[in-house]
């Protein structure tokens, strides 16, 4: 592959480092990977980690 794509996919994967490992494999040497995902850095409080109104946006 040329380019991989992840659009809001990588935040879902329990294992985060295997999915990048699949990307890296299937890339082709001077390939890219473009990533558009979800990022926290803080905690989150309890009324967001239990709602599922706001997980789904």
């Amino acid at each position: 592959m040329d380019v991989a794509l992840s659009n809001g996919v990588i935040n879902l994967s329990p294992r985060k480092s295997r999915a990048f490992a699949e990307t890296y494999r299937v890339l082709r040497p001077g390939a890219r990977m473009v990533v558009a995902d979800i990022v926290v850095d803080e905690d989150l409080p309890p009324e967001i980690l239990t709602s599922a109104a706001a997980w789904a946006g």
